[in-house]
């Protein structure tokens, strides 16, 4: 008689979900980096936008560009300094998304309840920090694109 390996699926299992776990740890690891630094950035990139208005002020009294690199270093600001407006927002979402729960008498559902809510707001919020500078660098470069546009027309 052949001798049968019934440990070979759970092995295989066991596998399969060791390297789903470390895929997801890795992209946590990017996503809690990017959570941490992300204000460090837009800070220095306030400080390094705010100090360039110098530079940008005598580039624009050039001869042939007009006031163009004024109009775009004010948008550049904008969408700069309101990437903390747009983050409070996230954070608004995320926590009412965690306070849907209602508390209830049946402490199973609370706990239920406590860790969706949690869920939620720790996916809308790595979702939020990762999403608004990147739907903002498409506004940016949109709006950059037409503003040079009027001008080359």
């Amino acid at each position: 008689l052949a001798k049968v390996d019934v440990t070979a699926p759970l092995a295989s299992l066991a596998g399969a979900t060791d390297r789903q776990l470390s895929r997801v740890t890795s992209f946590l690891g990017i996503g809690s980096f990017v959570v941490r630094w992300a204000p460090h950035v837009v800070g220095i990139a306030m400080f390094t936008v705010v100090a360039l208005f110098p530079v940008v002020l005598l580039w624009s009294l050039f001869p042939g560009q007009h006031f163009k690199p004024l109009v775009n270093y004010f948008l550049m600001l904008f969408f700069v300094c309101s990437t903390p407006l747009w983050w409070a927002f996230v954070n608004i979402v995320a926590t009412v998304g965690r306070n849907t729960h209602p508390p209830g008498s049946n402490v199973l559902a609370d706990m239920v309840g406590v860790g969706v809510g949690e869920y939620v707001y720790i996916v809308v919020t790595v979702l939020g920090i990762i999403m608004v500078p990147m739907i903002q660098a498409v506004l940016l470069f949109g709006s950059w694109r037409a503003i040079g546009g009027i001008w080359h027309a």
